[in-house]
């Protein structure tokens, strides 16, 4: 009895090799308050957002990274997939796919910023700025959200 084996790549090779193309080099998207030189009465704008980030003594914690994070995490990896998924079909390239991604992420943490992150403000505070809504004074903080590739 003759055995004859035949093997058939139904693309599963392009596959294989396209993954290994995006994961190659360590390239990394980065999103947050990725600069902290610009000056916000002697305190970096990376030093406030740590301090809204996390709290302090005085300052309440309002995450806007950390919780955007937890809060979108199932759908923001459904968009990842469907990112890199064109960029393994070859439609776009790694470095697009991150580029959008990462613009996508800021529009986000921006957004969740201007929707108001609690704890409500003291009346005090309210007073002296002006406004009710939390982290946005100058809109400095809210502006100095980006991302890098890289």
């Amino acid at each position: 009895m003759a055995t004859h084996v035949e093997s058939r790549d139904h693309g599963a090779k392009a596959v294989l090799d396209a993954a290994r193309r995006l994961g190659a080099g360590g390239v990394v998207l980065r999103v947050g308050v990725l600069e902290g030189d610009a000056d916000h009465g002697g305190v970096t704008v990376g030093e406030v957002a740590a301090f809204h980030e996390f709290g302090t003594a005085t300052i309440p914690q309002r995450s806007f990274i950390r919780a955007w994070y937890d809060e979108n995490l199932e759908a923001n990896k459904t968009i990842w997939r469907a990112v890199m998924a064109r960029a393994m079909r070859g439609e776009i390239t790694r470095e697009q796919g991150l580029n959008q991604l990462g613009a996508l992420f800021v529009g986000q943490i921006q957004k969740r910023i201007a929707d108001g992150i609690p704890p409500e403000l003291a009346e005090s505070t309210i007073r002296q700025k002006g406004s009710s809504v939390p982290l946005i004074d100058t809109g400095q903080l809210r502006s100095s959200i980006t991302y890098q590739v890289g």
